[in-house]
């Protein structure tokens, strides 16, 4: 039996957690507490809207530099979304 573990990323903010969620196939979204600001493509697009503010869906925040969101993905809390496990082979 082979497993396949899926993780989302989160940073802690002023505005509340900032979070990088795998979505469907394949695809991740973007929250900031409980808006939703954008799907993405790539974990690394999904980051780098995280990173620089500009993301698909307005987010109201004035000055977003000043959430200190870091720009390296290893200073975000990883963690295990999912695990699918395969009983047989595909």
């Amino acid at each position: 039996m082979s497993e396949t573990v899926h993780h989302y990323y989160t940073f802690l903010t002023d505005a509340g957690p900032l979070a990088i969620l795998p979505i469907g196939a394949p695809g991740w979204r973007l929250l900031l507490a409980k808006d939703d600001l954008g799907t993405y493509d790539t974990l690394e697009n999904a980051f780098i809207a995280a990173v620089t503010g500009e993301t698909r869906i307005g987010h109201g925040i004035a000055d977003w530099n000043a959430l200190g969101i870091p720009g390296d993905i290893d200073s975000w809390q990883k963690k295990v979304f999912m695990k699918v496990a395969r009983l047989r082979p595909a």
